[in-house]
């Protein structure tokens, strides 16, 4: 044993009693040293209660129940390009005047303090939030629920067309078998043999009688057939039917939790979206910028389509300039087999649009750039090498840099995403896109606010964009 510090401390008030124990500076300070060591204990047992209990209250969150993209998509308009796409940011602003942290580069300060400045709103007003809440909850639930029913339906429909086309089919099978006795018997009933005809004209009849028990054995085979499929396909439609008004139910559903949602929710400020732009376009232009790396100002088309999918229709109407005949903007119209690529050079060659690739006549194309009248007058400009601070990538100085392609729909339809595709086996440089809405063919009655834009990092990446987002997704 080597005496330490608290050792040296203690010389002068050490006792030995008859027993042999120690004890230092009397019983007085005993029981005080006892005492401070027993208050010590409890302090720390109460600082690590409070201590759990922090952290059990750190960990507690809220329940939450989040829709898919495609709900999203399917209930939801698209928000403007610029303004937020969820509430949190409007939500933070408005209450509390601070600006969040940005979700892509700081996720953790983002949600850190999102989480705290909705925990200060449910504080504020509780009631009406949770009310507001419960309701939204339920509005999620009905359109879950329709969603569901309606993707039954479709179903059911489905089923429902393949069942009448097998039906017609068997129709028409059993009509011709039918025919096909009837004149095969007609040949026959008319026939009158006497017991001076010859064997020849014998056997003729007995040839064809022998035919005429296989034709009815077809035509009760097809018979039974038809209407087998006439079971199926009235049951088919049975099923369709208690599907689609299940759905019609589901609509109804979804109508009232919205209007309850709405009233639920009416008198709570936090929440306040900017509304969409009203998308709707007849004639739209496309602004294209070939920023990367690697690849090549080339397009194979440009398809618009819906919120749900399905493409939309259109045929290039006007646009900036083009390359060879070969190689013209009307290529980028469905059905044709050539691509587009980039006019450039030499100084460009003036000439009117061609629309439709069967209209090039000899002499519209001279040298390797040719450019639109409104093309040379409205050309899409890089300034100091870049498009809206997206890098134009150029071959030379004839080279545009960015380019703009003006498309007529079939119909006003509100387009919601743009595929772009590779042009004739070269990997297209597409850095970004953009869509605004036009009135006309005109170049100059296009709108400078846009319906929607993506960006593209690498050739690895689809040119499949959501307007509504600013980078690329597949469908």
């Amino acid at each position: 044993y080597s005496a330490g510090p608290d050792d040296h401390a203690l010389d002068g008030h050490k006792s030995v009693d008859q027993n042999g124990r120690v004890s230092v500076g009397g019983q007085g300070a005993a029981k005080d040293a006892l005492g401070q060591v027993v208050i010590e204990k409890e302090e720390e047992e109460e600082e690590k209660k409070e201590d759990v209990k922090m952290e059990e209250e750190e960990e507690t969150e809220p329940p939450k129940i989040e829709l898919t993209e495609e709900e999203q998509k399917m209930w939801f308009k698209v928000p403007a390009v610029g303004a937020s796409t969820d509430l949190t940011a409007t939500a933070l602003g408005q209450s509390f005047g601070e600006e969040p942290y940005d979700r892509n580069t700081q996720p953790i300060e983002y949600h850190k303090n999102a989480s705290s400045h909705y925990q200060q709103l449910i504080g504020e007003n509780a009631t009406k939030c949770q009310e507001c809440a419960r309701a939204e909850q339920a509005l999620i639930a009905a359109l879950q629920a329709a969603r569901a029913a309606h993707t039954t339906a479709q179903t059911r429909a489905v089923a429902l067309a393949t069942a009448i086309q097998v039906h017609a089919v068997a129709s028409q099978a059993f009509t011709a078998a039918e025919a096909a006795y009837t004149a095969l018997n007609s040949r026959i009933c008319p026939i009158t043999l006497t017991y001076e005809d010859s064997e020849e004209e014998h056997s003729a009849v007995v040839s064809l009688t022998q035919q005429l028990y296989p034709k009815a054995r077809e035509a009760v085979q097809a018979k039974a057939w038809r209407d087998a499929n006439k079971t199926s396909m009235d049951n088919a439609q049975s099923a369709y039917d208690a599907a689609a008004s299940a759905a019609e139910t589901a609509d109804l559903h979804v109508a009232t939790k919205r209007a309850e949602e709405e009233t639920a929710c009416a008198g709570y400020g936090g929440l306040v979206p900017t509304p969409a732009p009203d998308t709707t376009a007849l004639y739209v232009k496309v602004t294209v910028v070939f920023g990367l790396h690697s690849g090549h100002s080339t397009l194979d088309g440009i398809r618009m389509r819906w919120a749900e999918g399905l493409k939309i229709s259109a045929s290039i109407v006007n646009y900036q300039d083009e390359h060879l005949p070969a190689w013209p903007s009307c290529a980028l119209n469905d059905g044709d087999s050539r691509c587009w690529y980039e006019g450039f050079h030499e100084a460009p060659v003036i000439g009117e649009p061609i629309g439709q690739c069967a209209d090039i006549k000899n002499g519209d194309f001279q040298g390797n750039n040719r450019v639109t009248t409104q093309g040379a007058s409205h050309e899409c400009t890089c300034v100091n090498g870049k498009y809206k601070g997206h890098t134009c990538r150029t071959q030379d100085s004839y080279d545009a840099g960015c380019h703009w392609f003006l498309f007529q729909l079939e119909r006003e339809a509100q387009v919601s995403r743009i595929q772009l595709t590779q042009g004739c086996g070269f990997a297209a440089a597409l850095s970004y896109v953009e869509v605004s809405a036009c009135t006309s063919a005109d170049v100059t009655t296009c709108n400078d606010e846009i319906l929607g834009s993506g960006t593209r990092a690498s050739a690895d990446q689809p040119m499949d964009f959501d307007l509504g987002q600013l980078s690329a997704g597949a469908l």
